[in-house]
């Protein structure tokens, strides 16, 4: 699919006299290069036979894609564009990445601009690519456990950047998408663990977001003049725009496109063009839940006269099997397909940069494209935009679908470099949470954890150590290494850092900048020194590590209102798998002791602040020393000093509280096991 030219235009007769306007897209192809790296150009020891073909080409008129319709036409390996290739010096005994031993690599060969390029403000683009379910394991070159052949990602963003090696987000998708634009760990929004769906019932919120958080998009584009787009999943709450009399108790949660309460003339309320966004194209939930449909700056794209039930099911499309998950039934577009989502995405994405190249060329843009590979339900398209075949080319739908995300990457690269980008722009990559459990992978020797203990949902390593590639042609080293602990909430920092822009109060309270430690491995002086990591599944589990120690706690409910504490303790420098709990060992309970009082401070319990503390928020006694009494005496000064009321004296103040009262009980555990 090609979306290169829009036409909105009102349907009359529908919503005659309400004010009613639906965006409807028109699409016209016409061909353009794509260099994106094919298996046959690239030499691997895994590689399987090749089975990349020619293309074929069709139109569209809706937001799915054609059958076999085709827009990149090249099969060319790629060619760095508007610059001249600076190879590392041949007496330089740099090593590249290195990721199952201790060695630091060196970084003094990195690419500067020369002097008379320097400008007081540089302010580069930001292309954000995040995966969905994507572990270390699946990414060819962390641990050698892929059996999915990646060459775009490993040519063009491994090989011309930095990866990192030991970076962190939180073990499930909502919290960590927040975490991402948030700078915040999860439970500083709405929800401790994250908003998931759009859901009226039980949010006093327009989304996770609360009122005095700026996303990361809102900053760039308040200080920056940052032109900002997000394509893809959002999954960060919203709620249904209601009629005047439409009655919450009775909101219709699998109808939600026809429901008579609901009023979709109206834009999504706490949607993408909320929280900083410009442009957005993007469903609420990725593939995996309802309703089935895009939203196009907070409204809705399909006409809710036509919209239909999804039963659980697999439904053959035009571009492949689409598939509704059994307990996610609802309400759609009768066009849903959810093999062509991604290909939806880059092409909106192609739209979206064009267009700015035409109508804001001056101004730096800031995309977000959150991609569907590789959450369930697997549904891999029958063939990419290209024509490239998908399904089928591996031994599960699972590993299709990894092999879709490589050449989604590849197109989404050559969308920058064929324009003449590619120097002035930080092209990012990394994954929501960590690799997923029971694909039947592993019968095929592919292991989405790597070596890591774990997977998504779980609070091993395997859960929340996520890839994490960084791209930024003649500013940031080529095919190197970081093993310093960094997490997904530092790329808000980092990213201001970039841009020249301050991050503002009431934001990225846990986010640092590594911007520097990108350039040289030898700046880790502002680096974080520990990482807490929350999952709230069955058991309620939470974690703190440094670089060599990591501490879990877990808490496994009576289910008579109090809980059963158990502690591990691990030494990831010398034990990554975590296999050889050491919490019982006397010469480090200090230690343990001591991290797991941190652990508390930086979750959503910490204890009440002893003695004064100074007011920061924006009530009349800011800069004032105060104690926990102030907020005692006038419940209201929770609110006007919420950061200070939450931080200091939860006990008080905390949105917390009955959850925290049960895990801490008399403020202490009710048991060790």
């Amino acid at each position: 699919m090609m979306m290169m030219t829009l036409r909105d235009y009102t349907i009359p007769s529908l919503f005659k006299g309400r004010g009613f306007r639906m965006t409807m897209s028109i699409f016209f192809l016409f061909g353009t290069q794509q260099h994106i790296v094919h298996a046959e150009n690239y030499t691997s020891s895994q590689r399987r036979p090749n089975i990349f073909t020619s293309n074929s080409s069709a139109t569209s008129n809706t937001f799915f894609p054609a059958p076999n319709e085709t827009i990149h036409q090249s099969y060319e390996t790629y060619i760095p564009l508007n610059s001249t290739i600076i190879h590392p010096s041949s007496t330089n005994n740099e090593p590249t990445i290195m990721i199952n031993n201790t060695q630091e690599d060196e970084s003094k060969n990195y690419h500067t601009t020369p002097d008379d390029e320097i400008t007081t403000i540089y302010r580069p683009n930001v292309l954000l690519i995040l995966a969905d379910d994507v572990g270390t394991g699946d990414i060819p070159y962390y641990w050698n456990t892929s059996q999915v052949d990646m060459p775009n990602i490993q040519q063009r963003l491994i090989e011309k950047g930095v990866t990192f090696l030991n970076a962190h987000s939180t073990p499930l998708c909502a919290s960590s998408r927040y975490m991402l634009l948030s700078g915040n760990y999860p439970h500083r929004g709405s929800h401790a663990y994250g908003s998931w769906e759009i859901n009226n019932e039980w949010s006093r919120h327009r989304n996770q977001f609360l009122p005095a958080q700026k996303s990361i998009a809102s900053v760039l584009k308040d200080q920056g003049g940052y032109h900002t787009f997000m394509a893809g999943k959002y999954h960060l709450g919203g709620q249904i725009p209601l009629k005047k009399k439409g009655d919450l108790s009775t909101m219709n949660k699998t109808h939600i496109l026809t429901s008579t309460d609901h009023d979709w003339t109206m834009p999504l309320i706490g949607g993408a063009h909320e929280i900083g966004f410009d442009e957005s194209f993007i469903t609420t939930s990725g593939i995996q839940n309802h309703p089935y449909t895009f939203f196009r700056d907070g409204y809705v794209q399909t006409n809710p006269t036509d919209a239909v039930f999804w039963r659980g099911g697999r439904y053959r499309k035009n571009h492949g099997v689409s598939v509704i998950q059994p307990r996610f039934e609802g309400e759609g577009d009768a066009d849903w397909d959810s093999s062509a989502y991604n290909q939806i995405l880059v092409n909106e994405t192609e739209r979206f940069i064009d267009s700015h190249m035409q109508n804001r060329p001056d101004d730096p843009m800031f995309m977000y494209v959150a991609l569907g590979n590789v959450h369930r339900p697997f549904s891999p398209a029958d063939k990419y935009i290209d024509g490239t075949p998908v399904a089928g080319q591996y031994p599960t739908k699972h590993m299709d679908l990894l092999s879709e995300l490589d050449l989604a990457v590849g197109t989404l690269v050559s969308l920058i470099e064929e324009r003449g980008l590619a120097n002035d722009t930080v092209i990012i990559l990394t994954s929501d949470n960590g690799g997923l459990g029971r694909t039947n992978s592993e019968e095929s020797d592919h292991y989405p954890s790597g070596r890591l203990r774990g997977r998504k949902k779980e609070i091993y390593e395997g859960g929340h150590r996520v890839p994490l590639i960084i791209r930024h042609d003649y500013v940031y080293p080529s095919n190197k290494s970081r093993k310093h602990l960094v997490g997904l909430n530092d790329i808000y920092s980092t990213i201001c850092d970039i841009a020249g822009v301050d991050v503002p109060v009431e934001s990225a309270l846990d986010s640092i900048s590594f911007n520097d430690y990108m350039k040289s491995f030898t700046n880790v002086d502002r680096l974080r020194s520990k990482q807490s990591t929350w999952t709230n599944q069955a058991i309620h589990s939470e974690s703190i590590q440094t670089n060599k120690w990591k501490v879990i706690q877990h808490r496994i409910d009576n289910m008579n209102g109090t809980f059963t504490s158990k502690v591990e303790m691990y030494d990831l420098a010398n034990d990554i798998e975590e296999k050889n709990d050491l919490s019982k060992e006397k010469r480090l309970q200090w230690k343990m002791k001591k991290m797991l009082n941190d652990l508390r401070q930086d979750g959503p319990c910490p204890k009440d602040t002893e003695g004064k503390f100074i007011l920061s928020g924006e009530g009349p006694k800011k800069g004032k020393e105060r104690s926990c009494s102030f907020f005692k005496s006038r419940d209201e000064r929770c609110k006007l000093y919420r950061r200070d009321g939450e931080t200091h004296c939860p006990s008080i103040c905390g949105r917390f509280i009955r959850k925290c009262t049960q895990y801490y009980w008399l403020d202490k555990f009710m048991s060790t096991a």
